[in-house]
């Protein structure tokens, strides 16, 4: 299962929300930014704050394991990373589960590393299919940063594919109005298939400046969109420091980040229960310290889902 993180400009945050979902619910970070991917290097191995995660394994294993039989994974791996295209079929099952192609990292989440230069993901574009068929039917949650998810995002296949679709913003006016624009497109590309639109709206937040969220409501609302808004992301840099030093403290767990994130999980598993399932059934759900409890969450968003 799929729940994919991405903003509409340049919004930053989209990483470190996706890494802080997968914190929060222990389940498997994916990069799928075209611009390229940078957790290699803010992040370190199990066991070390020092080193840096290694380049395998990682996206381009993953892509060469979901293509369907016929060629070695070995040699599936040697053709992308020589650049030859590799389309193909999808493979029925990941062999070794979506673990196999994730590093242990020492936050204590899982991490499928992406190339760090845009031209390395060429080779991949005919295999996002496969791997958006694949996680979409795996029984592991997989956090996917998208990046910028505009028209023509390589990784379009991800977020077709995905179960919620959460997408970022700025708290001003121009960025309010692009997520609105965006959301508006993405509700009408994304919803076919779904009982409900897949996509939801956060915001970033600045210390001090209330809670932006509401105008995130008021804004989507007005158009009488059905996007449900999860939550603001609290802008807190010395938090976002402490999580790059690789460990889970007690003064990040205290900060205004690891709450705002906590709370953003629990209202996506609030208002797409297959999410929050699929975080119990791996036995994995655990109290992530929001400050409003499930079912307050839950009816709260039920109330609020017709302005947003």
């Amino acid at each position: 299962m799929i729940v994919a993180v991405c903003s509409d400009g340049g919004s930053p945050g989209v990483t470190t929300l996706a890494l802080l979902l997968s914190l929060h619910w222990q389940a498997t970070v994916l990069e799928a930014d075209p611009s390229g991917g940078d957790l290699r290097f803010r992040l370190h191995p199990a066991g070390s704050r020092q080193d840096f995660l290694d380049d395998r394994p990682g996206l381009i294993d993953l892509a060469a394991a979901s293509r369907a039989g016929g060629v070695p994974a070995s040699a599936s791996v040697a053709g992308l990373m020589s650049g030859v295209p590799l389309p193909g079929p999808v493979r029925s099952g990941l062999p070794g589960g979506i673990g196999a192609y994730a590093q242990q990292s020492s936050l204590g989440v899982s991490v499928v590393s992406a190339p760090t230069q845009a031209e390395e993901f060429m080779p991949m574009v005919g295999l996002w299919p496969a791997i958006a068929g694949q996680l979409a039917l795996a029984p592991d949650l997989v956090v996917a940063d998208l990046g910028r998810l505009q028209p023509g995002h390589a990784a379009w296949s991800l977020a077709q594919s995905a179960e919620a679709v959460i997408v970022l913003s700025w708290p001003t006016v121009e960025g309010l109005h692009h997520l609105r624009e965006r959301v508006t497109q993405l509700s009408g590309a994304l919803g076919e298939g779904h009982e409900r639109t897949p996509v939801a709206a956060a915001v970033l937040a600045y210390p001090g400046g209330g809670d932006p969220s509401q105008d995130v409501r008021a804004v989507l609302g007005a158009r009488g969109l059905p996007v449900t808004t999860v939550g603001a992301v609290a802008v807190d840099v010395p938090a976002a420091d402490r999580l790059r030093e690789g460990e889970v403290t007690g003064r990040l767990r205290r900060s205004s980040l690891w709450r705002s994130t906590a709370e953003i999980g629990e209202n996506v598993m609030a208002g797409w229960p297959s999410v929050a399932s699929r975080v119990a059934r791996g036995e994995l759900l655990r109290p992530l310290g929001g400050a409003l409890g499930r079912q307050a969450i839950g009816a709260r968003l039920r109330g609020g889902r017709g302005d947003g």
